[in-house]
């Protein structure tokens, strides 16, 4: 049962202060993340706890922000995880904002540390999620201009880049407003063990951007993203 699941993640969740100095000294980052991803997931299978899941979401997502930047992995983890929450409660223009907070801060700003394959698969994989987000609602949350705009800019990023001229999604003002698969969509996990796994590399992974000053307006952009804008 996910109640008691529920009430140890959220005993962990609630003691994360005392964990963040076992991160310090096991260099387990991870570990904390974890939990609050698990607690997030097992809130979102409880119909009545998803405003509460997804607030957790955005909370965190917001100060891996501030700490490891919009670029992070595991921040754009927890970005495509609050859309997929978004998507699972029909707020389509929420998740729609968040790709396009991403592509925007890929094509107007900084790397923050990524080469420019990763920038460019990080592009691939937000463009695709934001054409389903605009097959979802529909219509876009702003004028197709915008849009349009975004991709040229990042066409020029990227034009050298066979992972992102070969991948991307084309013709954006041809996109049919209809048709979206699966992608983006949320799934209950299969299960919720208490297992962190991290990859054996030679040296421990190090987060770009560790404690820095955010200095882009990307990371906290008053938006659809953030949820401090009204609506839908």
């Amino acid at each position: 049962m996910l109640t008691p699941l529920q009430r140890i993640l959220t005993k962990l969740w609630s003691s994360r202060i005392w964990l963040s100095q076992i991160v310090q000294r096991t260099q387990s980052s991870t570990i904390v993340v974890w939990i609050g991803r698990r607690l997030i997931e097992t809130r979102f299978c409880c119909k009545e706890k998803h405003d509460d899941a997804i607030h957790l979401c955005k909370d965190i997502r917001y100060n891996l922000t501030r700490v490891w930047g919009g670029l992070d992995c595991t921040t754009l983890e927890f970005t495509a995880l609050l859309s997929e929450l978004y998507t699972a409660t029909n707020q389509h223009r929420k998740a729609m904002a968040l790709h396009e907070d991403v592509l925007s801060q890929i094509a107007y700003g900084d790397d923050e540390g990524l080469s420019i394959c990763d920038s460019a698969a990080a592009a691939v994989k937000h463009a695709e999620l934001l054409k389903r987000t605009y097959q979802r609602e529909g219509k876009w949350d702003k004028g197709l201009s915008i849009y349009q705009d975004l991709f040229t800019q990042l066409d020029r990023k990227f034009a050298k880049e066979k992972t992102w001229t070969e991948k991307s999604p084309k013709g954006i003002e041809k996109w049919q407003a209809k048709g979206a698969d699966q992608m983006g969509m949320w799934s209950r996990p299969s299960g919720f063990e208490f297992l962190v796994e991290e990859k054996k590399t030679e040296a421990p992974k190090k987060h770009q951007y560790v404690l820095r000053r955010v200095s882009s307006n990307f990371a906290v952009r008053k938006s659809y993203a953030s949820g401090s804008a009204s609506g839908n």
